[in-house]
C-alpha cells in the first residue's frame, strides 16, 4: 500500500506505527521508488490517497455499504460487468482496473466541474479521491447538493466542510469514511509549496 507521506500520517494519527528504535545513524541513500499504481494525468497524491483507503482485495467482498467490490474498491470492471463476491483477480488486473477507472471514468467527470482549471493539484487530488469513493457522477446529483453548490460557486473554503458531510454507507456513519473525508479535506486545504 502506498502512503501519502506526512499529510496522511498526520491526518490518520499514525495508527499502527511502531515506536522508533534507537539505532546508530546510517547514511541515507536517496532512491526513486516506483509507486504501487501510477496513472498519467492524475496527481500522484490523488493515487496515494485513494490507495491508502482502498486496500487491494484480490477476491470479491461486500464493502461496508453492501456492494460487491474487488481490487482497489472497484464495483464494476472496465468491461462494464459488475463485480461478484465470487470473483478473483490478480494484482496486475487490480492495478489495470484501478487505472482504467481513474483515467476513463473519474477524471473525465471531475475535469468538467466548474473551476477545475482554477484548482491547485492538492484540491484536484482531494476531489479525485472523493469522486473515486462517492462515485464519479456525484457532481450535480441530488444527494450531493452541498458539495455541488460549493464547487459550482467556487466557494473553495466551504468545500472541506461539504466533503465531511458525506461519511455514511448503508445509512450509518462509517469511521473509515470519517477518516477519509478528514484526509481529503485536509489535502484540499493544504497550499502548494512554491519551489
Amino acid at each position: 500500500m502506498v502512503a501519502g507521506g506526512a499529510l496522511l500520517t498526520a491526518a490518520i494519527g499514525g495508527a499502527g506505527q511502531k515506536k522508533a528504535e534507537k539505532k546508530p545513524p546510517i547514511q541515507q541513500v536517496q532512491t526513486a521508488t516506483q509507486p504501487a499504481v501510477s496513472v498519467n494525468r492524475i496527481p500522484q497524491q490523488a493515487v496515494d490517497t485513494i490507495i491508502s483507503f482502498e486496500q487491494c482485495h484480490l477476491k470479491g467482498y461486500r464493502c461496508p455499504s453492501g456492494v460487491p467490490t474487488i481490487g482497489y474498491g472497484n464495483t464494476h470492471y472496465s468491461t462494464g460487468k459488475p463485480v461478484k463476491e465470487s470473483d478473483t483477480i490478480t494484482k496486475e488486473q487490480a492495478k489495470k482496473e484501478f487505472g482504467y477507472h481513474l483515467d476513463k471514468k473519474v477524471l473525465p467527470k471531475v475535469e468538467k466541474i466548474e473551476g477545475w482549471n482554477d484548482m491547485n493539484d492538492n484540491q484536484r487530488s482531494a476531489l479525485i479521491s472523493f469522486a473515486y469513493n462517492a462515485g464519479e457522477n456525484f457532481y450535480g446529483h441530488k444527494n450531493y447538493q452541498t458539495i455541488t453548490k460549493a464547487l459550482k460557486e467556487k466557494r473553495w473554503n466551504d468545500v472541506p466542510a461539504a466533503m465531511k458531510l458525506y461519511n455514511k454507507g448503508g445509512g450509518k456513519v462509517l469511521p473509515g469514511l470519517v477518516r477519509r473525508r478528514d484526509v481529503e479535506s485536509t489535502l484540499w486545504s493544504t497550499p502548494i509549496e512554491k519551489k
